[in-house]
């Protein structure tokens, strides 16, 4: 008897299955992905690597995703109309993710113009107080090309829009495809509909059932990428700790022009290689860039946490009254010029949260990204962590089944080795991001002055700088 854990009560007897890493029945699948956002996709991309392993692909907007690139596979060549329609969701992919994505193809199909470098960036604290001493010692200034690495790249992170980063991720599951032959079982399916209900297969060492018509589907792993708030975590009744910050991001593109040779604050660079954050009482905003124009200005991504309220009006009201309140909630040290909203670009806001799995792995099953972790943007952290994620579980998954393992048995040891590695780094940093947003939030001119001498001591002590910056960068 098959135990239900979704609203389906069909039931299916899967045939008995003699090998661990290969195909028997088309009902059959090494790994069911449930979601393919950026890590779902990814997760697939690196598992097909080596067409060792059969995989399926579930995401509800996998035609859509597919469509955008071939689109983007058609275009060669960037006009400055093309340039300033950007998308608003971008994502910092630091030099420790671009080697994942370079890994299994995905980051060398996208154009380096879609793909700006940060080099530097610039930090400070508005404090409100009106001491010159205190806003100058609030500012910090990191430069990649000034820290003492080796053999690393000069640049913190590069600024990718997400559905250039899908569209390439999609380009290289749709090469995968194309590349079975029609003799030979294909290592990827990809299914345009979520995993709505699963069922256990009870042989002793249970496997999951996604339920689906014409004909249900069994998988040795089923990887849950589905988000926050995933239905699989749901499912299977893992655990979920979560609170809301009563706070909103506003998320915006606007042109920004500067002259180069006003730039040279402390920490002054190119505009278009260099990302700017300011804490303010209400929450950090940061200024991310996305895309240089042939005109020579700057296309920015704006993420601004704020209260519930000002998001709404910052959404609502006219162009002009949103570009001077950027004017001046960004008054520091800078030489930027605030133009206008992008071509094409709207404004939206979205809800900020705290969410952490205690436990990634149920059985057979793992959390991923955001399924297992939800995180303030203030640092552009969350899909590097899920980037994170997906190279430790896909590692182990094709170890495991180049050794000729059961890739979810041995009492899920593969998969508890996934969690062993990812779920302390994890915590570490979604801690230390929420912790940073505390100290800067907290107010007055006490802890304003307690704020900069710790600036003053970062930005005097050039191994801690560099230490933080390589944290940043992934390294």
């Amino acid at each position: 008897m098959m135990r239900r854990v979704g609203n389906s009560c069909a039931l299916w007897r899967a045939p008995a299955r003699r090998a661990y890493a290969t195909k028997i029945s088309d009902a059959w699948y090494d790994v069911v992905i449930s979601g393919g956002g950026i890590v779902g996709a990814t997760v697939a991309c690196l598992l097909t690597s080596q067409r060792r392993l059969r995989v399926a692909l579930f995401e509800p907007n996998a035609h859509a995703f597919l469509e955008r690139a071939g689109k983007e596979d058609a275009k060669h060549e960037y006009g400055e109309q093309k340039d300033r329609n950007v998308s608003l969701r971008t994502s910092t992919i630091t030099v420790e993710s671009e080697a994942v994505l370079q890994s299994c193809g995905v980051w060398q199909r996208i154009p380096e113009l879609r793909r700006p470098k940060v080099k530097r960036m610039v930090v400070w604290d508005h404090t409100g107080y009106s001491s010159a001493a205190l806003h100058a010692a609030s500012v910090l200034n990191f430069d990649a090309s000034a820290a003492s690495r080796t053999q690393q790249p000069e640049y913190m992170a590069s600024v990718v829009e997400n559905e250039t980063l899908l569209s390439a991720l999609y380009s290289q599951l749709r090469d995968v495809q194309n590349e079975n032959s029609t003799s030979a079982p294909s290592c990827l399916d990809i299914f345009a509909e979520p995993v709505r209900d699963v069922m256990y297969n009870p042989r002793g060492d249970e496997w999951p059932v996604i339920q689906r018509t014409p004909q249900p589907l069994t998988a040795r792993v089923l990887v849950a990428t589905d988000g926050r708030n995933s239905n699989i975590r749901k499912l299977f009744s893992m655990p979920w700790f979560s609170f809301s910050y009563e706070q909103r991001a506003v998320v915006a593109n606007v042109i920004v022009s500067g002259d180069e040779q006003k730039q040279d604050k402390p920490g002054a660079s190119s505009i278009s290689s260099t990302a700017f954050q300011n804490f303010l009482p209400t929450g950090p905003i940061a200024l991310l860039p996305i895309r240089h124009l042939a005109s020579g200005e700057t296309v920015m991504n704006v993420v601004w946490s704020t209260s519930d309220t000002e998001a709404m009006l910052l959404q609502d009201c006219t162009e002009t009254e949103f570009i001077e309140e950027l004017r001046d909630a960004l008054t520091g040290p800078h030489a930027l010029d605030f133009k206008s909203l992008a071509a094409g670009s709207q404004r939206a806001t979205f809800p900020l949260v705290f969410g952490h799995a205690p436990q990634y792995v149920n059985g057979r099953v793992a959390l991923l990204g955001d399924a297992a972790h939800a995180v303030h943007p203030l640092a552009g952290q969350g899909v590097n962590l899920g980037l994170a994620d997906a190279a430790s579980m896909a590692n182990r998954l094709m170890c495991a089944a180049e050794c000729g393992r059961d890739l979810g048995g041995d009492g899920g040891a593969v998969l508890l080795n996934y969690q062993k590695d990812r779920l302390l780094k994890n915590v570490a940093m979604i801690m230390s991001i929420d912790a940073v947003g505390r100290i800067y939030k907290t107010p007055g001119p006490v802890a304003a002055a307690i704020r900069a001498m710790g600036t003053g001591i970062i930005s005097s002590a050039p191994g801690i700088k560099d230490r933080i910056m390589r944290y940043a960068m992934g390294a």
